[in-house]
C-alpha cells in the first residue's frame, strides 16, 4: 500500500503566526499519512525550530513555500525559505533543547529529514517511508497455505516430508526464530531507555509525567490482575508438593533478585526480558538526570535505534512468510494439536476486554455522576474509528476532540495525555500478551505455576508500555515474553497470527481505556468540567 498524501503549495512571508499555522498543517499532514503520534511530535518540533531559526537569521517577510505530496510511494513534506545559506544542522545545540535534548534532526525514527541549500532557497524536506500494508489478509492466506502444504507432506507424502522438514522447513524456521532473538532484546531495551529519557528532564518529568506514568502502569497491572482473576480457572494450574509450596516464596524472591544482572551481555544471550528491562530503565533513569552531560550519547543510542527499527521493519515484512514456514512446522513435526489454543485465545481476550472495559465504564459514570448510555455514546466515535482502521494514529484527531469537548478535559491535560498515552498506555494488549502466555503455554506443556504467572503478569505489563509503534513490534515482544516462560519458539507464530488477527479490536480497546483514565485523572487533578461531560450530544 502506497503512502499517500495531499498535494499543496502555500507560499507566505516568514513571521510566528505563519509557523504556527504551518506547524498545525504538518500535524493534520501527518495524520492523514498514518504516521504514528510519537513521530508526528517529533517533526512538528523539528519543523518549528527550523523554521524559527530561519525567521532569527533571515527576518520577517522572509518569501517562503510549503508544500506537500507523494512521489514513488513517498510522501513528503517541503518548506523551502529564500535567503543566504542557514543549515539547521549548524544549531544542533538549539535543535536538541527543543526536542527535549533527545532527538537529533536526522535520526528521528524511521522517517527522513534532510537539509539543502540550492538556487538560493533553504529547503527542508521531510520524507515518509513507503507505507504498510495491512498484514492480516497475507497472513490468512499464508495460515492456509502452511496447513495446506504441511498436511500434504505429512500425511500423503511423508517420505518427501521428511525430507522437506529435515532440508527446508527445519532450517528456514531456526534461522528466523535466530534472526527475532538477535533482534527483540536490543529493541526492547532501546524502546524501554528512549522512552524514559526521551521525557526530557527530571522537572519535566516531575511535574507532568510522573503522575500520570505511574497511574498508566498501575490501572494495567490492575486490569492484568482482574484478568488472571477470570480466567486463571480456565487453565491447570500446578501448585506443585508440600515442599515445592514451602520453596515458592523463595523462588519468588529470588526472581526478583536476579532482576539484576551479573553483567551487561548475558541478558541480551539468554534473552532474560526482567534483566533487560532493568538494565534499559536504569540507563534511562541515569540519562535522565545526566542531561546535556551526554548528549554525544544520546546521539550514538539514537542512530542504533533508527538502525534496529529499520531491522525490524524489513524483518516485519517477512512475517507472513514467518507464519507459512511456522504453520508447515507445525503440522510436521508432529505438533499440530496446539493449534487449539487459538479460539481459546481469541474467546478469552474478546471477553475479558469486554468485561473490563463494562464495568470500568460503570465505575466512572458513577464516580464522575453520568449515566452510562451517555458516557459510552461520547466514547463510541473514537472506537469505532479505531476499530476500522487498528490504527491509534488514525483515531488521534477524534480523541482529542472527545476528551477536550465531549468529556470536559482540560487541554493542558489532554496535550500532554493523549500523545504520551497513545504510545505508553496499552492494558488490553498488556491483557493480550497474558493470555498468550497461558493458551500457548497449555498448548506446549509448560508447567503452570504461581510464580510462572507472576512473571508473565509482571513482563507482560512492562512489554505492553514498551512495544515499539512499528510493524513486527509485537513481535519482538512475543520473543522475550516466551522465552522468559520457557514456551516453543513455535508458539510465536500462533501467537503472532492471533495478534495481527485482533489488532483491530485490541487498539480500539486501549484507545477507550486511555480515555476513560484521562477522565478519572482530570477528575482527580481538578482538571474536569463537570457539567460539559453530562451535556447531551
Amino acid at each position: 500500500m502506497r503512502m499517500k498524501m495531499p498535494r499543496t503549495m502555500e507560499k507566505f512571508m516568514l513571521s510566528a503566526v505563519e509557523i504556527d499555522r504551518f506547524s498545525e498543517k504538518t500535524v493534520e499532514l501527518l495524520q492523514q499519512a498514518g504516521v504514528t503520534q510519537k513521530d508526528i511530535l517529533r517533526f512538528r518540533l523539528s519543523i518549528e525550530n527550523v523554521m524559527e531559526i530561519w525567521l532569527r537569521e533571515l527576518g520577517e517577510e522572509t518569501r517562503c513555500t510549503f508544500s506537500s505530496g507523494s512521489k514513488f510511494g513517498r510522501a513528503h513534506i517541503i518548506v523551502a525559505a529564500e535567503g543566504k545559506k542557514v543549515n539547521p544542522n549548524e544549531y544542533e545545540d538549539e535543535l536538541l533543547t527543543g526536542l527535549s535534548e533527545t532527538f537529533s534532526i536526522l535520526a528521528t525514527l524511521g522517517l527522513t529529514l534532510e537539509y539543502h541549500y540550492d538556487g538560493g532557497q533553504n529547503i527542508l524536506k521531510l520524507t515518509l517511508p513507503k507505507g504498510q500494508a495491512r498484514q492480516v489478509m497475507p497472513v490468512l492466506i499464508c495460515m492456509l497455505a502452511g496447513a495446506l502444504l504441511g498436511g500434504f507432506f505429512e500425511f500423503v507424502v511423508p517420505e518427501a516430508g521428511s525430507v522437506v522438514q529435515t532440508w527446508v522447513v527445519a532450517p528456514i524456521f531456526d534461522t528466523l526464530m535466530n534472526l527475532l532473538s538477535v533482534i527483540a532484546g536490543p529493541m526492547i531495551f532501546l524502546a524501554v531507555y528512549s522512552g524514559i529519557y526521551g521525557i526530557g528532564d527530571t522537572i519535566t518529568f516531575g511535574k507532568i509525567g510522573k503522575h500520570l506514568i505511574v497511574r498508566f502502569l498501575l490501572m494495567t497491572f490492575f486490569f492484568l490482575f482482574l484478568a488472571g482473576a477470570l480466567i486463571l480457572w480456565f487453565f491447570p494450574i500446578s501448585f506443585g508438593t508440600t515442599e515445592i509450596k514451602g520453596n515458592s516464596m523463595m523462588e519468588l524472591y529470588q526472581m526478583v533478585l536476579s532482576i539484576v544482572p551479573a553483567d551487561i551481555i548475558s541478558p541480551f544471550q539468554t534473552g532474560n526480558a526482567l534483566q533487560i528491562i532493568f538494565l534499559a530503565c536504569a540507563c534511562g533513569v541515569g540519562t535522565l538526570i545526566l542531561g546535556n552531560s551526554v548528549s554525544e550519547l544520546i546521539k550514538i543510542v539514537n542512530q542504533i535505534n533508527a538502525v534496529v527499527q529499520l531491522l525490524m521493519n524489513t524483518i516485519g515484512k517477512l512475517i507472513p512468510v514467518f507464519v507459512l514456514v511456522c504453520v508447515m512446522n507445525l503440522f510436521m513435526s508432529g505438533d499440530i494439536h496446539n493449534i487449539s489454543g487459538l479460539l481459546k485465545q481469541i474467546l478469552l481476550c474478546v471477553g475479558v476486554a469486554l468485561v473490563i472495559m463494562i464495568l470500568y465504564i460503570i465505575f466512572i459514570s458513577r464516580r464522575c455522576q453520568v449515566k452510562p448510555g451517555m458516557l459510552i455514546g461520547k466514547l463510541l466515535p473514537t472506537f469505532l474509528i479505531s476499530l476500522s482502521t487498528a490504527s491509534s494514529s488514525a483515531a488521534f484527531g477524534t480523541n482529542i476532540e472527545c476528551c477536550e469537548k465531549e468529556l470536559g478535559i482540560d487541554r493542558k491535560m489532554v496535550n500532554f495525555g493523549v500523545p504520551m498515552g497513545q504510545v505508553v498506555y496499552m492494558p488490553i494488549g498488556a491483557v493480550m500478551f497474558f493470555i498468550a502466555s497461558l493458551c500457548i503455554g497449555e498448548s506446549y506443556g509448560v508447567e503452570i505455576t504461581p510464580i510462572w504467572i507472576v512473571t508473565s503478569i509482571f513482563v507482560s505489563g512492562i512489554l505492553a508500555a514498551a512495544t515499539p509503534p512499528i510493524p513486527g513490534g509485537a513481535m519482538s515482544c512475543y520473543t522475550i515474553l516466551f522465552t522468559q516462560l520457557g514456551i516453543p519458539a513455535a508458539g510465536i507464530a500462533l501467537a503472532i497470527s492471533v495478534d495481527l488477527l485482533m489488532d483491530y479490536f485490541i487498539t480500539a480497546c486501549n484507545i477507550t481505556c486511555l480515555q476513560t483514565e484521562l477522565l478519572v485523572n482530570a477528575k482527580k487533578l481538578g482538571l474536569l468540567t463537570e457539567s460539559r461531560i453530562r451535556e447531551e450530544k
